[in-house]
């Protein structure tokens, strides 16, 4: 995960497959815009998160 400024807040690695995740995120974070970078067998895709 990256704040809009394109800092690396948070990274999470997931192994198992399920329609739906839920990160984690191990330290507190600011109220904003993320971006969620997902890899995946099918490619990559980049998620904005408020």
């Amino acid at each position: 995960m990256f704040d809009i400024l394109g800092k690396k807040v948070s990274i999470s690695n997931i192994k198992e497959q399920k329609d739906t995740y839920q990160l984690k995120i191990k330290t507190q974070i600011p109220t904003g815009i993320y971006i969620v970078k997902m890899k995946t067998n099918k490619g990559e895709t980049n998620k904005k998160w408020l």
